[in-house]
Order: structure tokens, then sequence, then C-alpha cells
């Protein structure tokens, strides 16, 4: 995932990584593939960026500084994504 900021900063790519995506399913207490809503997509960039120690330890704290979040092309959204 590509993640834009308000501020001055360049975007920052962030992995969705196992460890990530079963940290998203408990907080939800959901499978991926029934997260619909648009603070999924956000929490899992957060989630993502949190993991690699690189934003603030407040989920609502993040959205106030994010302008966007995009899927990177290429990437694996989740268990059930198709091999390469």
């Amino acid at each position: 995932m590509r993640v834009y900021y308000t501020d001055e900063r360049e975007p920052i790519e962030v992995k969705v990584t196992p460890a990530v995506q079963v940290a998203i399913e408990h907080h939800y207490d959901a499978s991926l593939v029934d997260l619909t809503r648009v603070e999924h997509v956000y929490y899992m960039a957060w989630a993502g960026l949190k993991h690699a120690g690189k934003e603030p330890p407040e989920f609502t704290a993040f959205l106030e500084t994010i302008e966007d979040v995009e899927r990177v092309e290429g990437e694996e959204v989740g268990p059930t994504s198709p091999g390469p």
C-alpha cells in the first residue's frame, strides 16, 4: 500500500504482511474478505506502518496526518490472493 500525507512528507509504501493481516482480523474479529469499509483500508495501512515501527501508536492520530491510501500493483492483499 502507498500512504500519502497531508504535509510535505513523501508518500511511503508499506507491506501488509501475514502478521499484519492476522492483527487486523483480530482487531475487527472478522475475516479480511469481510472487511469492506474505508476505515478498514486505512487501518490496514496504519497497522502495516505501526508493525514496521513507522507510525504513532494511535490510529486516530494517523488518520489526521494522511491524505490518501492506495493499493500498489502487484502486492498481495490477503491469504486468498492468487500466487505469482
